[in-house]
């Protein structure tokens, strides 16, 4: 499917998860693209599928254990060029919630979950919310942390003990530009925008 037919279903996923409640940016990272749809229950303002998903990312910025300073800074220039559009419909329609769609988004809140010794069950939950001074604290630590130490963290799957990075690194960047105080999780993503679809 095209990456406009994949951000769809990806809002129908959201909707359906009970978590848009007002303005919000959604927001796919997967290893190839990120998806972002800007909207609020009734309607999509804009959506856009882009090629900058983790695992390209870390081909091309992963230079260093752990991530160097010069690395996050190449990072952050590359996205501020490749998001300029982002950063400017988010100025038109101002988001106050960014809601990640499943993927590095549930291990931000699984990692959270644990180290505050809350652990959740996500098979069990449509959404949930995510303190901004937890998911601050924690990417910091992801950021300054070796290969070797992410992979022994509890809630971070052997998939994503790199990508991770990265996915903190664009996360970091969009609430920059978009200066967004809240966060959500949906668990629902792409495969349940479909399933909602077809029910309809």
């Amino acid at each position: 499917i095209s990456g406009d037919e994949e951000a769809e279903f990806i809002y129908e996923a959201v909707k359906a998860s009970g978590s848009i409640q007002n303005t919000c940016l959604i927001v796919d990272i997967g290893g190839g693209s990120v998806e972002f749809i800007l909207c609020d229950f009734d309607q999509i303002y804009w959506k856009k599928s882009y090629d900058i998903g983790a695992a390209r990312l870390m081909q091309q910025f992963f230079k260093s254990d752990p991530l160097s300073k010069i690395d996050e800074t190449n990072l952050i220039s590359y996205l501020k060029n490749e998001l300029q559009e982002l950063e400017s419909i988010c100025k038109q329609y101002p988001p106050v919630c960014l809601i990640g769609s499943a993927g590095a988004f549930e291990t931000f809140a699984e990692v959270i979950a644990i180290k505050n010794n809350t652990p959740i069950q996500l098979n069990e939950m449509n959404n949930c919310s995510i303190e901004l001074s937890d998911y601050r604290e924690m990417a910091k630590t992801l950021i300054a942390s070796t290969h070797q130490e992410r992979a022994k963290m509890p809630g971070i799957i052997a998939l994503r003990v790199d990508m991770i990075v990265m996915a903190v690194v664009l996360t970091n960047y969009i609430l920059e530009v978009t200066r967004i105080q809240k966060i959500k999780l949906s668990t629902f993503d792409l495969k349940m925008g479909v399933l909602a679809r077809l029910a309809v």
